[in-house]
């Protein structure tokens, strides 16, 4: 996992609000393909979207994803960690993937999580 970041309504509403959005919104998120999109109505927050922001087109070297569960949110890669490194930074091509596919939902959603530098 590259980065992970949980957000409840009181301590970052935009965050929050911007995630519940996610999970309800139709496909193409981010002109993306979404793999899945499941509802649990049973759950008070049974939203979930795993949205492929890398990784399936030709030509591509690794995976990556953002999988959205109503208030939390993950990216996932394939991509071999660089050595000597921590948190995203390990994963350069993948932040730099996720910044340019999801614009400013990648500061909204992650924070701080996605600065390598």
């Amino acid at each position: 996992m590259a980065a992970s970041q949980f957000a409840l309504p009181h301590e970052n509403a935009v965050r929050h609000a911007r995630l519940r959005e996610l999970t309800r919104q139709p496909p193409p998120v981010w002109n993306c393909h979404t793999t899945s999109t499941v509802h649990q109505p049973w759950a008070a927050e049974g939203f979930h979207s795993v949205i492929v922001i890398h990784g399936d087109q030709p030509g591509h070297t690794f995976q990556a994803y953002v999988y959205v569960i109503s208030a939390s949110v993950y990216l996932f890669t394939t991509e071999r960690p660089v050595a000597g490194r921590e948190g995203a930074a390990r994963f350069p091509l993948t932040v730099q993937v996720a910044r340019q596919v999801m614009g400013a939902d990648a500061q909204r959603l992650f924070g701080n999580k996605l600065d390598v530098e």
